[in-house]
């Protein structure tokens, strides 16, 4: 079992991508964590240290003995240990949690990919992906949302994490490339509606986490 002790997320150093979920995550599960940066030149050595190494990764115990790799594997350990609803509160919501956040899965990827693309491809390549893979995925969260303002239940599952973090960086290419999309117009309210979570966004105006960005140079070099 995890320890009571302060988390350390593992994560490319400058970087938001998956290790900002892990850390959301924590804030909703009442955890303390903190970022533990990670360069390219660390990881021969972590890769020997870690079990089944990959990033992001968590440590945690009283000197950070215990470690634990995987996206879904470290949410799950958390929500488990630490606050059980973000699963979903009852078992019909946990199914639904688990069905959304799959879809939302894919959704990251496409997410990533257009954070990515700006010095890959042109302007054209991103408009496509954002036609095609993420518009495809959103409509069908957007069918499901409507004017909720939580995917799941009365209250923040692990679904809306992984939408909200999709959402920031589906902003953050608009803003990044001049683009406008109505599909993303939609959920401007249900993405305001979860950033006014004290905690969250506590988080958000952190000057660490601002010093942070979306856009990789490259999805192959940082493994996303």
């Amino acid at each position: 079992q995890m320890a009571e002790h302060c988390v350390k997320i593992g994560y490319w150093k400058g970087l938001k991508g998956r290790g900002d979920i892990v850390a959301q995550v924590c804030i909703h599960a009442g955890v303390k964590c903190e970022m533990e940066d990670v360069t390219p030149d660390m990881i021969e050595k972590l890769s020997k240290e870690i079990k089944f190494f990959n990033l992001p990764y968590i440590r945690c115990g009283e000197n950070g003995e215990k470690t634990l790799t995987e996206t879904n594997a470290i949410i799950l350990a958390i929500c488990m240990k630490h606050k059980p609803d973000l699963l979903g509160k009852t078992q019909e919501d946990k199914i639904l949690n688990m069905q959304i956040s799959g879809v939302i899965g894919d959704l990251i990827q496409g997410a990533f990919k257009a954070a990515c693309t700006g010095t890959e491809a042109c302007h054209e390549d991103i408009k496509e992906l954002m036609k095609t893979v993420v518009a495809k995925k959103l409509s069908m969260i957007k069918c499901h949302l409507g004017e909720k303002m939580h995917l799941v239940g009365d209250s923040v599952t692990v679904s809306d994490i992984l939408l909200n973090f999709v959402l920031e960086t589906l902003y953050a290419v608009e803003a990044k490339y001049g683009m406008k999309s109505d599909l993303l117009h939609h959920f401007e309210k249900y993405h305001h509606h979860y950033l006014h979570h004290e905690a969250v966004k506590h988080h958000f105006e952190c000057p660490a986490r601002k010093g942070r960005t979306h856009f990789p140079a490259s999805m192959s070099k940082m493994g996303l």
